[in-house]
């Protein structure tokens, strides 16, 4: 019965909100997916699609023990993407675009009188939506999963800079499309 007793101390001091100061934040990004791949199954043809990518983003945040925050929220992003490829044996430039609405959670380690705060984050995208130049558009559920790091600085209290790389992976109508991606941003604690 002790054994339960501090068992239940422990959970309760390491679930506890101890150092995150902001209860939400919000911001907004925006960055350059540089390399990728979209493995077409059959047409033995992988285009590298490239392009701007901008979003928003928001979370609730607590903390975990004395030196880690986190947070869990939603976010949507725009990106606005092309590759090359060939067609009736020409080169063509094909656009793509995506819309993404999903859930993500990041762990940040907050060390005290540090403005630096590394962290990891994953995201599962809820809806996509993906169009352009395609002969259709489509629209999936659950199908994207990305994972990241970056560092966030902050610059005055409440406001912070970051910056992040983003492995995504997505599967549509059994075509597999792996994306890098780094962003830029800015977030405001409240």
């Amino acid at each position: 019965m002790k054994i339960i007793k501090i068992l239940i101390i422990f959970l309760f001091l390491i679930f506890i909100n101890q150092t995150s100061y902001a209860l939400v934040d919000l911001g907004v990004y925006g960055g350059y997916s540089f390399s990728g791949e979209i493995d077409t199954e059959g047409t033995g043809e992988q285009p590298d699609p490239t392009g701007f990518e901008y979003g928003v983003i928001g979370h609730y945040n607590s903390s975990l023990l004395a030196f880690f925050n986190y947070g869990v929220g939603a976010y949507y992003q725009y990106s606005d993407l092309s590759y090359e490829g060939t067609s009736n044996n020409q080169d063509v430039d094909t656009d793509y675009n995506k819309n993404i609405i999903g859930l993500d959670a990041y762990l940040e380690l907050s060390l005290p009188l540090m403005p630096l705060h590394p962290y990891v984050k994953i995201a599962s995208a809820i809806w996509e939506e993906t169009g352009g130049d395609l002969e259709r558009v489509e629209n999936e559920w659950f199908n994207t999963y990305s994972t990241g790091f970056g560092v966030a600085f902050t610059f005055f209290p409440m406001y912070q800079v970051f910056g992040e790389y983003q492995y995504s992976y997505s599967k549509m109508d059994g075509d597999k499309n792996i994306g890098n991606a780094v962003h830029l941003g800015l977030r405001v604690n409240i």
